[in-house]
């Protein structure tokens, strides 16, 4: 019987480390590897919004501005050899086009005068605090945001990436294991949740530059 609990307990470990080391690193998805080129030095930050679709959207206040920062925060430190406008810069282009109609058109002329290769924004499309505590929830954080990779000089779209995360017991996917761990077993905020994507985009981001470098140069 010893030996039969050994056996069960050991194949439920490396079941453990396998999802584990599964879920460290973002799978490609369709449509990641776009044609973006090997020649980026620069990347401009068009702040997040929200969907305007969405009416009954609504976030706590100064969440946008801290989502933005925090993107801009760790696109810096994770894409190494491009430089990522000053936020702050991105902010004073906005607010001299806020009456257009299509102020994106605005910001990419002025992201390209300022040498921005690429301009990355997106919009916020759900959000969820979490109800209850560390401990246990009536219910979970739910987040989900559209990033997209656009060309400044033509406006082409080049990348976009759909990050939607609700925690959810363990019990009720074993796959997601992985996440369980890193979050230290408890029920986390909507803000950690962000952090979580913010991540994940970045990482996703790193790996299509870094793709097609490798496949320009070639």
């Amino acid at each position: 019987m010893s030996i039969l609990l050994s056996m069960i307990r050991n194949i439920f470990i490396s079941t453990i480390i396998l999802i584990l080391l599964n879920s460290c690193v973002p799978a490609p998805q369709p449509g990641d590897y776009a044609l973006v080129g090997s020649d980026v030095k620069k990347i401009a930050i068009m702040p997040f919004s929200l969907d305007k679709n969405k009416e009954d959207l609504e976030v706590p206040e100064g969440f946008l501005s801290r989502f933005n920062y925090k993107l801009h925060e760790n696109l810096s430190s994770g894409l190494k050899n491009i430089e990522i406008v000053d936020l702050n810069k991105s902010y004073d282009i906005l607010r001299k086009y806020e009456s257009y109609d299509n102020n994106f058109t605005k910001f990419s002329e002025e992201a390209e005068q300022a040498g921005a290769d690429l301009i990355l924004t997106g919009f916020i499309t759900y959000y969820a605090e979490r109800v209850g505590s560390d401990l246990g929830v009536e219910s979970p954080a739910s987040i989900s945001f559209l990033t997209r990779l656009y060309d400044s000089q033509s406006g082409e779209l080049l990348w976009q990436y759909f990050y939607t995360e609700e925690q959810s017991p363990l019990f009720e996917n074993i796959a997601e294991v992985g996440k369980f761990f890193k979050r230290k077993g408890k029920w986390v905020t909507t803000w950690e949740l962000s952090e979580e994507g913010i991540n994940v985009v970045v990482k996703r981001l790193q790996n299509l530059l870094e793709y097609n470098a490798n496949n320009t140069s070639n």
